[in-house]
C-alpha cells in the first residue's frame, strides 16, 4: 500500500515501528518471527519498513507469535475525534 495521505503514512509508520520495537524488545530476529508466525521474512521486512500494511490474518499471526495483542501493534494509530463511544455498555 502506497500512502495516499498523511494519515495513511502515519498508520504505516506506527505499525512498522510498533512491530519492530516489540520484536526487538524480546530479542527475536525477523527469521524467528517468520517461522513462529508462518509467514515469510520478506513480509515481515516489508511491514517493518512501512512498505505495506499487514492483512488482518497476518496481524493476528504476528501477535500470536509475539505473544501480544493487536492493540500493542496498533497503538498510536487510532485517532478518535469523538470519545463518546468509549463509554458504551454493550450488554
Amino acid at each position: 500500500m502506497t500512502p495516499k495521505n498523511k494519515e495513511e503514512e502515519k498508520l504505516l509508520i506506527n505499525i512498522s515501528t510498533n512491530l519492530r520495537s516489540t520484536r526487538n524488545a524480546i530479542k527475536m530476529s525477523q527469521e524467528e518471527l517468520a517461522e513462529l508466525a508462518d509467514i515469510s521474512v520478506d513480509t515481515i521486512s516489508n511491514i517493518e519498513r512501512g512498505k505495506f500494511l499487514p492483512s488482518l490474518l497476518t496481524l493476528i499471526k504476528l501477535c500470536n507469535a509475539l505473544n501480544v495483542t493487536p492493540n500493542d501493534i496498533l497503538r498510536d494509530t487510532l485517532n478518535y475525534k469523538d470519545n463518546s463511544h468509549r463509554n458504551i455498555d454493550y450488554k
